[in-house]
């Protein structure tokens, strides 16, 4: 049992996933109006690298274990957001897919509308606004596996 009056933040955790010309894979929900990265709400109890493995799998039928924590980004509720709470946002490098496995993919038609494979300017269009500015935030500050980057709004902070 929780605390009365213990704060909860949502927790959610999606990957960087890249076909090998270098595009983003980015998914469209059947009920958000934006394009989010593959991932989702990690469960109570669930950590999220495995939330986010399960998500990707459940979704699209990938699996893809090995994803290295390339950035917590803390976001404050705004106005207008799909989830009325502060979130914390877990972001996992999902490497480039090969054309096989590509090829595997098999969408959750019950969640998923659609996915599709873009480049980095159309991404930053299509997506969420939270969900364009950490990406373009990692990917400019490098995404090694080896640091991870601390973002507050989808800002750097190092």
């Amino acid at each position: 049992m929780r605390a009365p009056n213990t704060p909860t933040k949502l927790v959610s955790a999606a990957a960087l996933i890249f076909n090998s010309a270098g595009q983003l894979l980015i998914v469209k929900a059947h009920y958000r109006r934006d394009w989010l990265l593959p991932g989702g709400v990690v469960e109570p109890n669930e950590a999220p690298l495995h939330g986010a493995v399960c998500e990707i799998e459940e979704e699209l039928g990938l699996v893809i274990k090995n994803m290295p924590l390339v950035a917590v980004d803390f976001c404050h509720e705004r106005p207008g957001d799909f989830f009325k709470t502060d979130k914390i946002n877990f972001l996992f490098d999902g490497g480039a897919l090969t054309d096989q496995q590509i090829g595997t993919i098999v969408k959750q038609h019950s969640e998923i509308a659609e996915y599709r494979f873009v480049g980095l300017d159309e991404a930053y269009d299509l997506l969420m606004k939270s969900a364009a500015r950490r990406v373009k935030t990692v990917l400019e500050a490098g995404m090694s596996g080896k640091n991870v980057h601390y973002l507050h709004n989808g800002e750097l902070v190092y």
